[in-house]
């Protein structure tokens, strides 16, 4: 593993240890600190990682859709 790969998951753990950021403040915490670690910021991964799944339907247990 790489060092910026290592700072990258204790970033992870650190802002969100239970899955991806839920509130607009974590996701922007996170982002910034993956764009110190990266020195750059990735639109294609910020859309792939952070937005899409806000706008994925949510499914219940049983993996079917839930009732809105």
């Amino acid at each position: 593993m790489t060092l910026k790969h290592l700072l990258n998951k204790l970033i992870d753990e650190a802002v969100h240890p239970k899955g991806r950021p839920k509130t607009v403040e974590d996701i922007i915490k996170d982002e910034f600190l993956h764009i110190l670690v990266e020195g750059e910021f990735r639109a294609d991964k910020f859309l792939r990682y952070q937005i899409a799944p806000l706008l994925k339907p949510k499914r219940g247990r049983k993996g079917r859709k839930r009732r809105q």
